[in-house]
């Protein structure tokens, strides 16, 4: 329980400072005390509540056009990523998926990232956030490709992925509640995550105003790296 509520405390205080990463972070050691399928479920109640609160927060940095863009690509992804999810061993994914969120880090990091992919091809890195997000609840790292491009202003950043994260996280919610593997055990560890995640997210939203926009990229570089890297770790152990 004590890793548990670690885990999500800090990963939410990642995830309020930049608008992404917090599932990526939590996911490992969830997975590692609640099992793949529990912390799936539960981070992704968990995911709606953040999002939500996040939403109504940062609601006046929000560019609506950027999420309904967003979610018209990602939304195809995230049923592909649920089906797959239902049918396929979708751990011996994680390996090769982390393998490509580290590579994008460093690349970025390296001052690679003025490079603006063609249009087909960041259409294809937001359907693959899409399944990624389906299967793991993990698509931030894909996304911020797409993000980093478009949303150069940090504030405007955090809060159109906030709400796209509650928008997809819902849907996603929905499925399950339609599948009926909203089980006692997810709404209880569900339920003793709602204040940490909550705490976390003001602490990281108070942490943001004081981050300069250079360092705020440079710590979301790196947060794929280790986000990258998490994925691994998970998928080896």
């Amino acid at each position: 329980m004590f890793l548990y509520i670690a885990a999500l405390l800090i990963a939410n205080t990642i995830q309020g400072i930049t608008g992404f990463a917090g599932n990526v972070l939590a996911m490992p050691p969830v997975a590692v005390v609640l099992g793949v399928d529990t912390a799936r479920t539960a981070l992704n109640v968990l995911g709606v509540v953040s999002g939500l609160f996040m939403t109504i927060w940062f609601r006046q940095h929000i560019i609506w056009r950027e999420v309904g863009r967003i979610i018209a690509y990602i939304m195809p992804g995230i049923i592909a990523g649920i089906a797959i999810y239902r049918i396929f061993p979708a751990d011996n994914l994680l390996a090769a998926y982390g393998l490509v969120v580290a590579l994008i880090g460093a690349w970025y990091l390296r001052g690679k990232r003025k490079r603006i992919l063609p249009r087909p091809a960041m259409a294809a890195v937001i359907f693959a956030a899409g399944v990624m997000q389906g299967m793991f609840v993990s698509g931030g790292p894909l996304l911020v490709i797409y993000a980093v491009t478009i949303l150069r202003n940090k504030e405007a950043f955090r809060a159109t992925l906030s709400a796209v994260w509650c928008i997809l996280n819902l849907f996603i919610l929905a499925d399950i509640m339609w599948e009926g593997t909203l089980t006692p055990d997810v709404i209880h560890y569900s339920l003793i995550g709602v204040v940490p995640v909550l705490a976390a997210t003001i602490i990281g939203g108070e942490l943001q105003k004081r981050v300069s926009q250079s360092a705020f990229m440079k710590l979301t570089y790196l947060l794929l790296i280790a986000s990258g890297a998490s994925l691994i770790v998970r998928a080896l152990a």
